[in-house]
């Protein structure tokens, strides 16, 4: 018979999306820059993105990668 109750319930996460500007930048040779980022809490987890960020209330999107 399965367990069933509060001790087997399986925990959620609750994400608020975050919204955010990216740019995409190439220079002559048409290479681009990427952001090789890690999570400081398991460095074993790391990826590439490119360089932006979160967008302040108000914060015009295509002014965000500029500040």
């Amino acid at each position: 018979m399965p367990a069933s109750g509060p001790a087997h319930a399986v925990p959620t996460r609750t994400t608020t999306p975050r919204i955010g500007a990216r740019v995409l930048l190439l220079d002559p040779a048409d290479r681009v820059l990427l952001i090789h980022a890690l999570d400081p809490t398991d460095p074993d987890h790391h990826w590439w993105e490119l360089p932006g960020g979160g967008l302040d209330d108000g914060e015009d999107p295509q002014r965000c990668p500029r500040s």
